[in-house]
């Protein structure tokens, strides 16, 4: 019985360590991400997703998939909003594929394309964030981020407008 007991015990603590080093994982790619992100350095953070990876945002129309498109959407970040900046307030790790991180963004709009009112450049912003990241070997394969699309207008003044 002795023997049996020490093999149970030798299998929990196996598996336990296994949870924590794929939880340790996630928190690297994490970190990684959000560093990335704060250096503006789309090389660096693309290396974080799948090739095929399909991101959402609530600010967007449909998924965006792919790092073809993740470059050219961070880059337009980084161009409109020089000084982007991320803050992790919380991340909560699930299993060992998902990781729910709430952040803010901040920054002053600066260059935008034809498309865009020019009466929102030089506005400041600060936007509560939460992301839903989900992944696997290693790599984010899956991205769903919401924001309060009506605080960012706000914020831009475009409601100043219908008064």
């Amino acid at each position: 019985m002795i023997f049996r007991k020490t093999n149970l015990s030798v299998v929990f603590l196996l598996l336990s360590l296994l949870i924590v080093a794929c939880g340790n994982n996630n928190k690297e790619i994490i970190e990684h991400h959000f560093n990335a992100l704060n250096r503006h350095d789309i090389k660096m953070l693309i290396k974080d997703y799948d090739p095929k990876v399909q991101v959402s945002s609530s600010g967007w129309d449909g998924i965006h998939v792919g790092t073809r498109e993740m470059m050219f959407d961070y880059g337009q970040y980084f161009h409109e909003t020089p000084d982007l900046k991320y803050d992790i307030e919380n991340a909560y790790f699930s299993g060992d594929s998902i990781v729910t991180v709430e952040y803010t963004t901040s920054g002053t709009v600066t260059n935008v394309d034809k498309n865009t009112p020019l009466s929102i450049v030089g506005k400041k912003y600060v936007l509560n964030n939460c992301t839903i990241f989900t992944i696997r070997d290693g790599r984010v394969v899956k991205e769903n981020t919401y924001f309060d699309q009506f605080a960012f207008l706000k914020q831009m003044g475009l409601f100043d407008q219908l008064k």
